[in-house]
């Protein structure tokens, strides 16, 4: 069996498979001899701790970039293909998504995993179509739904209005139980769902049974 060529990270000292590491073609083996993992914490350390500088590059960087642009009277996306760029804009969508995951320590692996247990559909309300706005676009991601204080576990998948409905209560029980009571009082007739259910017969609620 061949020897895989390893280094150990200069960070966290464990030892790593050299294709694990951070690329730098101007030091002698071609490697940072610093692990991924690491690499993006200290990153992120340097981002929160310069957070006003960092701002300020990117800023200036799009504003020379955009008079470039603007100077040679072409779009990045002139010389491309239809399907060149869509599956750029597909591309830059899936980058933005998991680096919102990341920030809240979710991963695609932990996403897929949840997708499977809650079979594919919201926690809340069941449905099986992540968001539908109304001029009939689609998303097909459901949203992350974590606790907000700092730290906070992953709590499972749900759709943009489910998710929407408990960000505006704040997390709030008492706020979502008075709205339910406030939608019988005045009539409503919703069929019951399994998450409703579920509520009422949680200890100490005060849901009104109709």
């Amino acid at each position: 069996m061949q020897n895989r060529e390893t280094f150990v990270c200069r960070d966290c000292h464990e030892k790593f498979p050299v294709e694990e590491s951070v690329k730098d073609a101007s030091r002698k083996r071609g490697i940072m001899e610093r692990c991924k993992p690491c690499d993006r914490d200290r990153k992120k350390a340097h981002r929160t701790e310069n957070a006003q500088d960092v701002r300020v590059k990117v800023r200036d960087a799009n504003r020379a970039l955009r008079r470039e642009r603007k100077a040679s009277g072409q779009h990045w996306g002139d010389s491309l293909t239809d399907e060149q760029l869509e599956a750029r804009r597909a591309h830059m969508r899936q980058y933005s998504r998991e680096r919102r995951w990341a920030e809240i320590g979710a991963t695609p692996e932990w996403y897929a995993e949840q997708f499977a247990k809650q079979e594919g559909k919201c926690a809340i309300c069941g449905t099986s179509k992540p968001w539908r706005g109304f001029s009939g676009q689609e998303d097909e991601y459901f949203c992350i739904d974590h606790d907000h204080e700092e730290g906070g576990a992953l709590r499972g998948l749900l759709c943009k209005h489910c998710n929407l409905m408990i960000g505006h209560a704040r997390d709030n029980v008492e706020v979502l139980e008075a709205g339910i009571n406030y939608l019988y009082e005045h009539g409503a007739t919703a069929p019951i769902t399994r998450a409703c259910r579920r509520l009422r017969g949680h200890r100490g609620s005060r849901l009104s049974r109709h």
